[in-house]
């Protein structure tokens, strides 16, 4: 109930009381009155006068204390009220009650409000190091790289003994790796994971107890060809994790290639058991299963990521290419076009799927419409030497000779390589 309620409803109250105090203190006057009558008959005037001036003392002797009592509770009340409404003011204003806010929000999944509240506390207070590391990190989720970069950067700088704030920064630069490879920037991409590693060292430096860091860390080396590294700081996740899920499917990945297919399946197979609803854990064993020409699970496992989530590009494509390896073209040719319809998927990304689609529908003697998805290949992304070459050889095939001799000039210009190498 609100103090202004409380209010009105005491003041209502004090209300009842005064109208109801007065009539009786008149009628206990008036029957005073009456009995005086009886004993004297017959009274003269000023009598009369005195008897009503009793009666007005007495009601002001008892309705003056209620009107004072009664207009003190309001003014306290008000008093109250205002004070309270000047903490919270206070309150609302602080940057502790802001990043409070942004944590309520972040722990429900809201980034976009999580990052404006941690946004609003820098605005209060720019020199405190552990929101910015929340604002980096709920940006980060929202996709939004280059600011979270900014973030974690002024967090690193504010407290640079803090290994998660090297983490945190660590994990968006290798997002920013693995967009810059979506989008086919060979070169962005190695510079964001090499500055990645550095930075995931320097946590695991600070801090070796935390298997988030060491699991990061083991992908920064990954992306960095340095595999023997990459193995030994995920045995120190898993270590130190032993029910991670996550862990133990890019575990899988990294003794697979070590060499080690056999306890690499395992892994994977280890990673859908503690997480059966995990799509990408899915995605992972079948890439496995598919590297290993075990076909018909591989095609299994690529479904049940898919059940799991749908809209992934990826699961779709690699599913098309498992069912290409099969025989299975219309099927694979289905799949590849699923992949291609996926929005949240990088120009490059679409290109390689078109250029999929096209060795398809060699495979099925459409090569009108092969040579169609091998020209939106190319405009979608025109640095790929496969495009180029299969181009090549679909103009060849229709006998345009002119067109041929360019694309295949242009494919081995940009590092022409055999006919695609993916259904060989």
């Amino acid at each position: 109930m609100s103090d202004d309620i409380i209010v009105a409803i005491i003041g209502l109250i004090g209300t009842i009381i005064s109208a109801a105090i007065v009539p009786i203190l008149e009628k206990r006057l008036d029957a005073d009155s009456s009995k005086q009558s009886k004993i004297t008959v017959t009274g003269n005037q000023l009598s009369a006068r005195k008897r009503r001036g009793k009666h007005f003392r007495v009601s002001i002797f008892w309705f003056i204390p209620v009107v004072v009592a009664f207009l003190t509770l309001i003014v306290f009340l008000g008093v109250q009220h205002e004070a309270r409404q000047n903490v919270k003011k206070i309150l609302a204003d602080s940057p502790e009650f802001h990043m409070n806010m942004g944590d309520q929000y972040a722990a429900m999944g809201d980034f976009a409000n999580a990052e404006l509240e941690y946004y609003e506390a820098i605005e209060n207070d720019n020199s405190n190091a552990l929101v910015h590391d929340k604002r980096a990190v709920a940006l980060a989720k929202e996709g939004r790289l280059e600011e979270a970069l900014k973030e974690n950067m002024t967090a690193v700088s504010l407290a640079e003994d803090i290994a998660q704030y090297h983490n945190n920064k660590g994990v968006t630069l290798l997002e920013m790796g693995v967009r810059t490879a979506k989008e086919g920037n060979e070169k962005a991409r190695l510079q964001y994971w090499k500055n990645a590693l550095e930075a995931c060292k320097t946590a695991v430096e600070l801090d070796s107890k935390v298997a988030e860091y060491h699991y990061n860390l083991s992908m920064a080396f990954h992306y960095a060809y340095d595999l023997d590294n990459a193995i030994s700081e995920c045995t120190t996740a898993l270590q130190l994790n032993p029910d991670s899920s996550e862990y133990h499917s890019f575990y899988a990945i990294l003794l697979y290639d070590n060499g080690q297919h056999q306890n690499a399946l395992a892994e994977a197979r280890k990673a859908v058991e503690l997480a059966p609803d995990n799509a990408d854990a899915y995605y992972k064993l079948a890439g496995i299963l598919h590297w290993s020409n075990q076909l018909d699970e591989a095609v299994s496992a690529y479904r049940q990521a898919i059940q799991r989530n749908p809209h992934e590009g990826a699961y779709h494509n690699y599913l098309g290419k498992a069912l290409y390896d099969l025989g299975y073209y219309r099927e694979a040719l289905k799949e590849c076009e699923a992949a291609i319809k996926n929005l949240t998927l990088y120009p490059y990304q679409q290109s390689i799927n078109c250029y999929d689609a096209a060795a398809i529908l060699i495979a099925l003697n459409r090569y009108d419409e092969a040579l169609q998805y091998v020209k939106k290949s190319i405009d979608l992304y025109t640095d790929d030497p496969r495009p180029h070459y299969l181009h090549y050889a679909l103009l060849t095939y229709f006998n345009r000779n002119e067109e041929a001799a360019q694309e295949l000039e242009t494919a081995y210009e940009l590092g022409g390589i055999p006919f695609p190498e993916d259904y060989a």
